[in-house]
């Protein structure tokens, strides 16, 4: 599944090119695309847990907006990286 839009945002979040066809498919899986998805506390698109707005410094309050939640999605994809070698760990979809 492509989205003329999901590019777009996810560069203006901050994600390098190379990994968003990743991203595209981890979001699909979790979140259908569906920015204003909730699951289990679960927030947006990439299905975050609150938390991670706060780490990356973000408004928990606009989880909804996709460059929101995808901003936040890419400070959760660094952090996992450094901790435990698997930028995708902080999801149940894997790319």
């Amino acid at each position: 599944a492509e989205a003329s839009w999901f590019v777009p945002w996810s560069s203006a979040a901050g994600w390098p090119a190379a990994i968003i066809p990743q991203l595209e498919r981890v979001a699909w899986c979790e979140s259908r695309y569906h920015t204003h998805a909730q699951y289990l506390g679960a927030l947006g698109l990439m299905q975050l847990l609150p938390f991670w707005f706060d780490v990356a410094g973000l408004d928990r309050a606009m989880w909804a907006d996709p460059v929101v939640n995808l901003k936040a999605a890419y400070v959760a994809y660094i952090e996992h990286e450094r901790a435990f070698g698997d930028p995708w760990h902080a999801w149940t979809c894997k790319p």
